[in-house]
């Protein structure tokens, strides 16, 4: 079900899931919520949430907070076709969008994961994505054939996905957290500049976790215990 009624150009209606596209001070923003979200997100918005239909309620779940400090909100309105998808124990950054103007890419510290193939396609401009901490998970292929040559990977993460930084030739190090217990096949794989890769002692390595990474040269450090 929908209803075609608008205002500014939006439906006031919004379904349980939905795939928006919003004009934002002419600029475009793609975001994927479920509906109490994307309507907290368009009422707190400065151009649409002043709304000359002032008797029109938000819906109640409208009112459940997502979580979203305003300098986030407007720092996704201002990145262009930056793809986010929420869920009750996850915000993942689906699709990377940010412009070309800096090498390097903060991902917003709300995210708790990145999503498959999330940074394919991107700019050769970028060169050092930081995940925040918070980040548990990054999906498959992440970061493959991206031109990155510096990733800060943070201690909350626990899971690569298969081919996360495969073919990032520009790639010279990593250090992985002592969370992650893994590395799947082809992780690093085709990673001809790949040098000097920190790993936590006991981590399992996939026989083809650096397949065609010749010059791959790895250090194992002791796992910090957590304190209690």
């Amino acid at each position: 079900m929908s209803n075609s009624s608008t205002y500014g150009g939006l439906a006031k209606y919004i379904p349980e899931s939905v795939n928006w596209r919003v004009d934002c001070s002419d600029k475009s923003i793609l975001l994927n919520l479920k509906a109490a979200q994307f309507n907290e997100y368009l009422l707190s918005h400065p151009k649409y949430g002043a709304s000359p239909e002032k008797n029109v309620p938000a819906p109640k779940k409208a009112r459940k907070s997502t979580g979203l400090t305003e300098e986030q909100k407007l720092r996704i309105a201002r990145d262009e076709h930056e793809r986010i998808e929420f869920g009750n124990n996850y915000r993942m950054l689906k699709k990377y969008g940010w412009r070309k103007e800096s090498g390097t890419y903060e991902v917003l510290d709300m995210i708790t994961a990145i999503g498959v193939e999330a940074f394919v396609g991107c700019s050769d401009d970028l060169k050092h994505v930081i995940l925040p901490e918070g980040v548990t998970k990054i999906g498959r292929n992440a970061f493959a054939w991206t031109e990155i040559s510096r990733i800060d990977l943070p201690e909350s993460l626990t899971s690569i996905g298969e081919g996360a930084f495969a073919c990032c030739d520009s790639l010279k190090s990593v250090r992985i957290p002592d969370g992650v217990a893994e590395l799947p096949y082809d992780v690093f794989g085709h990673c001809r500049k790949l040098q000097n890769v920190e790993l936590p002692e006991g981590i399992v390595i996939h026989p083809e976790a650096f397949q065609d990474s010749p010059k791959v040269k790895i250090v194992y450090r002791p796992v910090q215990k957590k304190k209690k």
